[in-house]
């Protein structure tokens, strides 16, 4: 079952880092919005086939959505959306490459805002990414700030935020 788990990490992984190379390419033709919005509709594809899949596994015991957590629910959708049309127009007005790597600032702003506590080793592995983001956002050639780059900072710092909303429903 462990061995299941690490593969259905991996792939997601995979798929993960695949996307901003595609992005870029895609890019090309197609506005961000419409990018974003095939990016949802693929992930809900995929679920749904997963689900169908391996309907017999899922838990039944899980409770539903409430209107209770109506709020929190719109909140992540406009976060989603949000941060997904600033991933693809930062894709869209910077370099494929330092678009995945500036959405590992995505731990910075997740540790951040949910308030984790964070240790001495976390601490430095923000220190290194933070650095790494400020290097990346400047552009030493022309010396000019990077908007790309500063857009998809902004996407990961939305995706902290989204990130900060689920932790209440796990």
């Amino acid at each position: 079952m462990r061995n299941k788990a690490v593969i259905w990490a991996i792939l997601s992984a995979f798929l993960y880092a695949i996307y901003t190379p595609i992005a870029k390419i895609l890019g090309i033709q197609c506005p961000p919005v419409y990018l974003t919005a095939s990016l949802y509709l693929g992930s809900a594809i995929g679920l749904i086939c997963l689900y169908y899949l391996f309907k017999d596994r899922f838990d039944t015991g899980e409770q539903s959505v409430s209107l209770n957590d109506l709020d929190s629910l719109v909140l992540m959708i406009v976060l989603n959306i949000g941060d997904g049309i600033l991933l693809n127009l930062g894709i869209k007005l910077s370099s494929a490459v330092s678009m995945s790597l500036i959405s590992n600032f995505e731990i910075v702003a997740t540790a951040v805002i949910c308030g984790e506590k964070i240790t001495k080793k976390l601490w430095l592995v923000i220190s290194v990414i933070v650095i790494a983001s400020m290097v990346l956002s400047f552009n030493f050639s022309s010396l000019k700030i990077s908007w790309g780059i500063i857009l998809g900072l902004l996407a990961t710092i939305l995706w902290g935020f989204e990130n900060n909303v689920t932790k209440n429903y796990q």
